[in-house]
This record gives structure tokens, C-alpha cells and sequence, in this order.
């Protein structure tokens, strides 16, 4: 669930930067962080490189 909720977080945020016209495709997305309904912080960095596959 908390990947889920991760995601949509991710979406939103690559959409309103897509739109506003800040990043720009094929540029690298600015670092970030976002805390999880469990609490935990999640920064973007810390996922460069992994992958990860969610069900619903």
C-alpha cells in the first residue's frame, strides 16, 4: 500500500514539473522527499537504480 501511495505522490509530482515546464524530458528529476502514511521518509535518490513492481 505504501508503495502505492508512493507512486501516485511520484506522479503528481512529475506532472505538475512536466507542466509548469521546470524539468524538461530526458533531464534528471530534482532530489526530493516524501513521508509515507507509515511514517517513513522515502527520498528519490535512495531509489536510483533499484526497481520495484506493485499489484493491485
Amino acid at each position: 500500500m505504501r508503495y502505492f501511495i508512493f507512486s501516485i505522490l511520484l506522479l503528481v509530482f512529475f506532472s505538475l514539473s512536466v507542466m509548469s515546464g521546470e524539468i524538461k524530458l530526458g533531464e534528471t528529476s530534482p532530489d526530493f522527499k516524501l513521508k509515507a502514511a507509515d511514517g517513513k521518509e522515502y527520498q528519490l535518490s535512495d531509489l536510483k537504480g533499484k526497481s520495484w513492481c506493485w499489484s493491485g
